[in-house]
């Protein structure tokens, strides 16, 4: 890359492009809602792409609906250095999860054309697909896909609550943007960026402006499945009873005492809990 100068970002733009888009999926609490995949996400697309277009950035997705985009640089044929995150959010996600990552990329992809500054080598901009995992579980669908260690045909399969598959919204969103190029799943790169937040009440604590991070957190996600028996509510003894509920609670807390007791690098936690059949039982008079 030439000289920079005095390269800056804009930081009242970057500012309000996350105001705008957070409103993409607003909860009314502050936070939002833009599942995986949905309507929300297709809209957050529209609007990332059309900012990107302005600093001549070119728009592109794979196979598994990443979003790519692509800052050329004077020797497109080297591997580009790849910058993102993810533009999906938990149900009761923030306006910054994710989000922050993509558009801090695109504000410094922005900034550098800009500029007229031709980077040695393209810079892209990436949006991952179901990052999050909260519709598809489990997530980093999009990543996992692009990098080899999920095959495709096993994410395309995966559906939600509602038995609506993840290849099934994968197609949906690359029908709605017919005019975005396509490429291959997978490419070589040079780097990998990405910008995030989750380390934000660590660092006001230690009163730091940002921290560089040395690894990232492996994750293993279980499905378990716990058998309880019928009985009635009224009259079953208690001596008698399976509860399924009951005994999900006790491994929960037992969990909750033990992980991170002994490294406090393990973390714990229940993202899902489905209880069937999920009765109301009738009342009695004793």
């Amino acid at each position: 890359m030439s000289a920079t100068g005095d390269l800056r970002i804009d930081a009242d733009r970057l500012w309000q492009r996350l105001m705008q888009l957070a409103e993409i999926g607003a909860n009314g609490n502050g936070g939002v809602d833009r599942q995986a995949l949905t309507d929300g996400e297709h809209a957050a697309w529209r609007l990332v792409i059309a900012w990107g277009r302005q600093a001549g950035l070119l728009p592109s997705t794979d196979p598994a609906a990443n979003l790519f985009l692509t800052l050329p640089g004077r020797e497109g044929h080297l591997p580009p250095v790849l910058i993102g995150s993810h533009l999906d959010t938990q149900p009761t996600g923030g306006r910054f999860d994710g989000a922050f990552g993509v558009m801090a990329a695109l504000e410094v992809a922005t900034a550098i054309s800009e500029k007229g500054i031709v980077p040695r080598r393209d810079i892209v901009v990436v949006s991952w697909t179901n990052e999050e995992g909260s519709r598809f579980a489990p997530g980093m669908m999009g990543s996992e896909a692009f990098v080899g260690v999920r095959p495709l045909e096993v994410i395309r399969a995966v559906s939600d609550r509602d038995g609506v598959s993840a290849g099934r919204e994968i197609d949906r969103i690359h029908a709605a943007f017919p005019e975005i190029g396509r490429r291959p799943l997978g490419f070589e790169v040079a780097a990998y960026i990405e910008p995030h937040i989750e380390q934000d009440a660590v660092l006001e604590r230690a009163g730091k402006m940002i921290g560089v991070v040395t690894g990232i957190q492996g994750k293993k996600t279980f499905e378990i499945e716990i058998l309880g028996a019928k009985g009635h509510a009224g009259t079953l003894p208690m001596a008698d009873r399976r509860d399924a509920l009951l005994a999900f609670a006790r491994i929960a807390a037992a969990l909750e005492r033990e992980v991170g007791g002994r490294d406090a690098a393990v973390k714990f936690t229940i993202g899902r809990l489905d209880a069937y059949p999920h009765t109301f039982p009738k009342w009695h008079a004793v």
